[in-house]
């Protein structure tokens, strides 16, 4: 596409680039939907992306349509406006799917979009600027809820996985900190072009869109989902370690970390919180709780520092040869950028 574009820069109008641009959207998202739909069934979520990026594909194509002279109207405009806000259900599915495997269906998805359906449908009947002002509302109103509920479950999810689990390379979900600063952009650019169309902003548009796709397609196609324990679950396991602790404190202190010790679990790659409850006989959330209130860390960053002091420091120290991704993945660390995060967080320096 850049070298397509550098080649026709000088021939090529503004207008004609956003159209290029528009028609290059639209293949991406049926093409890369296509290969997320193929291989669905090996995860939940490619057959999620994939459903968003067909739906993403058909909402692009609409604006491939209104290229055509004929439907060059002000009210056929107006009316992309209002087929343009129904993006962002695919913001909220991603989401929600994320966070909680299994809670997108047809159903809720159809729940999702009803709102939008009545806004457009409504306005096709009875156009008018009033329903236009509401709807912006209704956009920015929706867009905060999801904002909202996402950044707290999503918190709460990050928590789940650092108290749990030690290889968190494809669950981790971090990077939609990069995912909400593109589509921010992306939707400035969007509301500018509604109010100030031009065909240099039209082209950004649809290129932004690209881009932080690409990035949710790069991330997904890895990701491993997580289910998090029901309220119920965690309600009853809370009032188990209530108990526990008023009669018993925390009888494995200090034979937890001797155990980890002698049998060198730091470093096991994939040592999950379940591995340590079978060892001393407990429960997740009571072993959570320890590390938590007694030892004032989390699980994954306890077992790090672990693996920086007994594993990696003596390797740098005797065997000064080793380069410095043998020594992490030797220490149990199964990416060199968390054991970089980890080596310097805990040293305060680089492992160079």
């Amino acid at each position: 596409v850049l070298l397509f574009l550098l080649f026709y820069i000088n021939t090529m109008t503004e207008q004609n680039i956003a159209y290029f641009l528009n028609g290059s959207a639209f293949m991406y998202f049926l093409c890369t939907g296509y290969f997320m739909l193929k291989y669905s069934a090996r995860l939940r979520i490619h057959l999620i992306v994939g459903i968003i990026f067909c739906y993403l594909a058909a909402w692009n194509f609409k604006d491939i349509i209104y290229a055509f002279q004929a439907f060059h109207t002000d009210e056929m405009l107006n009316l992309i406006v209002f087929l343009d806000g129904w993006s962002a259900v695919s913001y909220a599915v991603l989401l929600f799917e994320l966070v909680s495997p299994g809670w997108v269906t047809l159903k809720r998805m159809a729940v999702l979009l009803l709102p939008f359906l009545c806004f457009t449908a409504l306005y096709t009947v009875f156009p008018s600027d009033t329903l236009q002002q509401i709807y912006w509302g209704f956009l920015i109103l929706f867009g905060l809820t999801i904002i909202f509920i996402a950044y707290f479950k999503v918190k709460k999810y990050q928590q789940y996985i650092y108290n749990n689990f030690q290889n968190i390379k494809h669950m981790d979900l971090s990077w939609l900190k990069t995912i909400f600063l593109i589509a921010f952009m992306s939707q400035l650019l969007w509301v500018l072009d509604s109010f100030y169309p031009s065909g240099i902003t039209d082209g950004a548009y649809y290129f932004s869109l690209i881009i932080q796709w690409h990035f949710v397609a790069h991330y997904c196609w890895n990701h491993r989902s997580i289910t998090m324990p029901g309220k119920l679950e965690l309600q009853k396991e809370k009032e188990m370690v209530a108990k526990e602790e008023e009669t018993a404190g925390f009888p494995f202190a200090g034979k937890l970390e001797q155990l980890i010790g002698e049998q060198e679990l730091y470093l096991k790659p994939d040592l999950t919180l379940q591995d340590l409850v079978q060892l001393v006989g407990s429960n997740r959330t009571y072993l959570s709780d320890y590390f938590n209130k007694e030892l004032n860390t989390t699980f994954y960053n306890y077992i790090n520092q672990r693996r920086i002091k007994e594993g990696c420091i003596p390797l740098f120290v005797h065997h000064p040869e080793l380069t410095i991704e043998t020594i992490a993945y030797q220490s149990g660390f199964n990416s060199i950028s968390t054991f970089r995060r980890a080596f310097q967080k805990e040293t305060g320096m680089t492992p160079k």
